[in-house]
């Protein structure tokens, strides 16, 4: 069978496959695989190259390279914008963008949105050794405002298409000086928001179908297509389609982070690679199905990365790690997303698939990506297959085939050669970049690629039928996409592919079979855009479904499964074919992958009859299965009404009705709510997620009313959150009695009860960010009930809550400014002298008893003040701190020299307050002393603060004198060794995994294996590879000691050759530097030189505070030994 000898055929192929990577001769620092060499063939001083993001060869063999001059110069970040981050998240339209630039313009320098331009650059006529003797710029003027970044290129037929948020557009050189001169924008609408820099408009490649397929990331899109169809998807990304001359764009796979592109094998099975959040999870293998969702939207970040910004608090909770929403298939997961394949790279960028002809044998089946992390140490290609497993896909066999490059794009070359796009490092534009060609020594089928190029140079328009229907059997896969589809232009097309479907033998039936679908569909491929005045040329349409349906009702009962698979998911595509097909054969048969495809055909071609079949395939697989259950549901929203799908309701099988619920989810049907009542926890786990997630608004009142009549506590705190945040947005009576009532439910989790607290605070101003989903959805105000009114008899039930969240309670009544008159002044001391409660609980029942003004209150305050319970004397000596300074002068004095760390430090912060000479002097002295330690001491950053806003002669003196004797004394880290000790180690983990600004994670994990290249050293022990000092120099001063294995060198030989790579260690005696998986051991009596090594670590000094700094510090000072799991 076709699929099986396939299988087999590439895994021999892989099986053979070295692994081993060398130095290349040709490139320094640049390690490839066995018997491959390397070329630079462009660069940014001879031939102009800047910040390439992509790249494509055109027919005539020249290449077009995409430039992002914008790149952080106008093409902006959240993580460096957090003031617009509600505007941002807000947005749904490129206008309302442009509202968020014009209303916060001020910001910025004059011009600075319009200050550059997107590039094209074409490079031409390349000399005896490959090196490109012209370079022009093809194309620029991409310098609005909304421009950027110019993320994709790919040159077809005679036109040149360009992805650059916010259009896509066609350009075309119509004199052949290697200049555009005409242009048309195709599909306008992309980036939507500002997200993060990079999550960009990508593209492009041919698909088997004859469309131009290509890739967005999260910043989403909002457009309306030549048809009049609109798509809204203002915060994920996704993959689309498009007949070349820009009409039928269609929507194919949304849920995506990041992905930079997309490739397809040789059975048509489009694949793209998803980069990760930077918060523990990783660059996911996607295989892309019609009408899949990977589960990712924008408000995940919001949650994880500037929840504190937006008001919805610090160490959010967020779906997409809590129900584990990133990994492989696990039954944590949404019911309906379409989990990934596996997990490679920690930067994934450019994509492609080797064609078969004119590389490297072992290449053979194989897909090749970028993996870009800002330095050649860390960057490179990988090379990876993925397997056809059940209805799905399965990652296989990863492997690093050239490493030591900053790689963008990779790109086989018509001979079959690979060009890679280098960008030389770092996050923004500069004045870099090259291109490398990478060539095989002895190329496997030459001389097919050769005939390859040679066809594309040529021309397949004069070509002869019978040779077009020949090359459907060649071993280069490009040629026999193109073959196929110019078959489909010819009067003798027809006869000839229905030919190859049904007599061909292996790939070539494929390719018959697609070009009928081509045919079918829309009667011939579409060309390119007309250039001028008018409209795209519109090619008429033939009655293909009715001529060649008798040839696909056979190949639906072909002995080869592949071919019934491909023959059904073709007229899926094509429309029209209502009952006429047999779908039922195939959705109720033995074969997974024809099970799948024939389910989403019977779906798209509103197949009604087929409706029992996908029932019983449901009721079958749908719980265990997610991409049968996905093409079940898929297909239902498409061909079920409402009430057909309400009726499963009552069906015994969970996964029929799983599929239910995701079907009417998919609609926005507010009838979903038939299933709250619903036994299974999974079903109604996903009821929940769907009504508030896709936020079906008729629904929401039935989903509160659900809740009142309680719900299990073990649904999990994501289901819980959701809930909470159902009830906040409705804002009825009903809904904040419940949620009133939640913090006393000692079954829920604590963090749930906890955000119960936290919501209740904001309850009668809520932020428009819902804090389960971080999606934009303003709250209703139409009857809106003052939280004070349902509270309000409830003040001393609150101060009897668990001690756990007592604190919370507490500060929820101050903040709301509750009456607790009923609760005694003395109630409230009780709390605040009961050690057994938390610090925190203690100290806020502190100050509600200061509030009551009771007649002992100062003296009290200061017997409490001299305690021996540190955080309860602190706390009375603030408070004795605002009534009188002076009372409290005596207390602070003490307090600074205390041995207790928190106490010191609070101390010092109220030196300020009370103020005077002593206060001055005190500052003075601990200057001194803080100078004598070398600026070790837990509360030394307080007291540099408190000495910050004294603003007396006397402390300014002092404080100068005591940088001054820091910098005398040698210390290199200076008045930084303030943060060597005293931190929160809390804080500081959120700093490492959270802070938008730092993004610690997006090169650093703990632990964790998922044998992936990271861009930094993983920082699981870090605390036993040195001291306090050692972290604290690694972050603010990077480049002292560079980890071993993350610092790159260039070595010099005595005999002139250079080296390059990464330096593992070194002694007096030898150096040893890895070159992508080649170890060198060089003695250094034959080193000419060395380069220190380099790191990619941005000071962290130049980013976060002193106080944020300490907190990190303290943080990575607990990490020892070996974590479970990692984070």
């Amino acid at each position: 069978m076709l699929r099986c000898a396939m299988l087999v055929t590439l895994a021999a192929v892989a099986r053979g496959a070295t692994t081993d990577l060398t130095a290349s001769a040709e490139v320094p620092g640049l390690s490839l695989p066995e018997g491959a060499t390397a070329q630079v063939v462009a660069t940014h001083e001879n031939q102009g190259v800047t910040s390439p993001t992509a790249i494509s060869q055109d027919v005539q063999g020249r290449w077009y390279v995409a430039e992002t001059h914008r790149f952080r110069f106008g093409v902006e970040d959240n993580r460096n914008h957090e003031y617009w981050l509600e505007d941002d998240v807000a947005s749904r339209t490129t206008a309302d963008r442009l509202k968020l630039i014009e209303k916060w313009l001020h910001k910025f320098p004059e011009g600075y949105f319009t200050a550059k331009t997107e590039r094209i650059r074409i490079l031409a006529d390349p000399d005896e050794q490959g090196v490109f003797a012209r370079s022009e710029v093809f194309a620029e003027d991409f310098d609005e405002p909304l421009d950027g970044t110019a993320a994709g290129i790919f040159a077809y037929d005679k036109a040149v298409y360009f992805a650059c948020i916010p259009k896509i557009t066609v350009l075309e050189d119509s004199d052949g000086d290697l200049k555009s001169d005409r242009r048309k924008v195709l599909q306008d609408g992309f980036g939507v928001k500002v997200s993060l820099s990079g999550h960009d408009l990508n593209g492009f490649v041919l698909g088997p179908d004859g469309r131009i397929w290509g890739t967005v990331g999260d910043r989403g899109f909002a457009i309306t297509t030549r048809e009049g169809r609109r798509y809204d998807f203002p915060d994920q990304g996704a993959v689309f389609r498009f007949d070349p001359d820009g009409t039928h764009f269609e929507v194919v796979h949304t849920g995506l982070r990041n992905p930079k592109e997309l490739a397809f094998d040789v059975h048509g099975n489009p694949i793209t690679v998803d980069n990760n959040a930077d918060q523990g999870d990783r660059a996911r293998v996607v295989y892309v199905v019609d009408g899949g969702d990977s589960g990712w939207r924008m408000g995940h970040q919001v949650l994880m990365s500037f929840g504190g910004p937006v008001g919805v608090g610090p160490d959010v909770a967020s779906a997409w790690m809590t129900e584990k929403s990133w990994q492989t298939a696990n039954d944590d997961q949404p019911a309906y997303l379409v989990p990934p394949v596996g997990y490679l790279t920690n930067g994934p960028s450019g994509l492609d698939y080797y064609p078969g002809t004119g590389f490297l044998e072992s290449e053979k089946g194989r897909f090749v990506v970028c993996d870009y992390t800002a330095t050649p140490a860390g960057s490179g290609l990988w090379s990876f297959r993925v397997d056809e497993k059940g209805a799905g896909m399965s990652l296989a066999e990863p492997r690093k085939l050239v490493w030591g490059v900053t790689a963008t794009d990779v790109s086989y070359a018509w001979n079959g050669s690979m060009m890679v796009s280098d960008f030389a490092g770092g996050w923004t534009s500069h004045e870099e970049g090259r291109l490398v060609k990478i060539s095989a020594q002895d190329p496997y089928l030459a001389d097919a690629a050769e005939e390859v190029a040679r066809a594309m140079r040529e021309g397949l328009e004069t070509v002869a039928p019978d040779q077009l229907a020949a090359w459907l059997r060649h071993p280069d896969m490009r040629l026999r996409i193109r073959a196929q589809l110019e078959l489909t232009r010819r009067p003798e097309g027809p006869a000839l592919l229905v030919t190859a479907a049904m007599k061909g033998e292996g790939l070539e039936r494929l390719h018959g079979i697609w070009g009928l679908g081509v045919i079918m569909r829309r009667g011939a491929v579409a060309d390119t855009p007309v250039m001028d005045d008018h409209d795209f040329e519109d090619l008429p349409r033939t009655s293909g479904v009715q001529q060649f349906l008798p040839v696909f009702q056979k190949l639906l009962a072909d002995p080869d499964a592949e071919v019934r698979a491909q023959a059904v998911k073709v007229l899926g595509e094509v429309g029209g074919v209502s009952d006429l097909a047999n779908f039922g054969s195939l959705i109720l048969g033995d074969d997974p992958r024809g099970q799948f495809f024939g389910t989403i055909a019977a779906g798209r071609s509103l197949a009604l009859g087929s409706m029992t079949f996908i029932w019983q395939m449901l009721a079958k697989h749908g719980e265990e299965d997610a991409y049968l259950r996905h093409a079940g549901a898929y297909a239902l929203s498409m061909i079920s009404t409402d009430e057909q799908l309400v009726t499963l309701a009552r069906r015994d099988e969970v996964g029929l009705r799983l599929a239910a619920v995701v079907a009417l989810g998919r609609k926005g049907s507010p009838k979903i709510e038939a299933f709250l009542q619903d036994a299974d926890m999974r079903v109604l786990k996903e009821v929940i997620r769907m009504i508030h997630d896709r936020n079906i608004e008729s629904a929401r009142p039935y989903l509160a009313s659900r809740a009142s009549k309680g719900i299990p506590y073990n649904l999990g705190e994501m289901t819980w959150r959701r809930l909470i945040h159902n009830a906040l947005h409705l804002g009825t009576e009903q809904e904040l009695r419940w949620l009133a009532a939640l913090p006393a439910e000692r079954g829920l989790p604590l963090s749930v009860r906890r955000e119960a607290l936290r919501v209740l605070e904001i309850w009668d101003a809520p932020t428009p960010i819902d804090g389960a989903n971080g999606s934009y959805v303003p709250a209703r105000t139409e009857g809106r009930v003052a939280v004070a009114s349902v509270l309000g008899p409830m003040v001393d039930e609150l101060t009897r809550i668990s001690p756990e969240i007592l604190e919370p309670a507490i500060r929820l009544i101050g903040k709301l400014g509750l009456d607790d008159s009923d609760v005694s002044a003395q109630r409230w001391l009780e709390i605040a002298q009961d050690s057994e409660l938390p610090d925190e609980a203690q100290e806020a029942a502190l100050k509600r008893w200061v509030l009551k003004n009771p007649s002992d209150r100062d003296a009290k305050l200061a017997e409490i003040a001299a305690g021996e319970d540190d955080a309860l004397a602190l706390s009375a000596l603030a408070e004795l701190a605002e009534i009188s300074p002076e009372m409290a002068a005596a207390g602070v004095s003490q307090g600074v020299l205390s041995p207790n760390p928190r106490r010191k430090k609070t101390a010092w912060k109220m030196v300020p307050d009370v103020g005077g000479e002593a206060m001055e002097t005190l500052i003075v002295e601990g200057l001194n002393r803080l100078a004598e330690a070398g600026g070790k001491d837990p509360a030394g950053l307080e007291l540099l603060d408190a000495a910050d806003q004294m603003k007396s002669p006397k402390v300014d003196a002092a404080l100068a004198d005591f940088s001054k004797k820091l910098e005398d004394g040698g210390e290199p880290l200076g008045t930084w060794m303030v943060a060597l000790e005293g931190g929160n180690a809390e804080h500081g983990k959120q700093l490492f995994f959270n802070d938008g600004r730092a993004q610690c994670a997006r090169c650093h994990r703990i632990g964790g294996d998922f044998g992936v290249t990271e861009a930094g050293p993983n920082l699981e022990g870090v605390a036993d590879r040195g001291d306090r000092r050692y972290l604290l120099e690694s972050i603010v001063n990077p480049q002292a000691k560079v980890a071993p294995g993350f610092g790159v060198v260039t070595v010099t030989l005595k005999d002139g050759s250079v080296l390059g790579g990464v330096l593992m260690k070194e002694d007096n005696d030898q150096v040893e530097i890895d070159m992508a998986g080649e170890r060198r051991i060089l003695d250094r009596a034959d080193l000419e030189s060395m380069s220190e090594p380099i790191s990619a670590m941005p000071p962290m000094g130049a980013i976060l505070n002193r106080g944020e700094i300490r907190d990190l510090v303290e943080w990575l000072a607990v990490q020892h030994g070996k974590r479970e799991g990692g984070h």
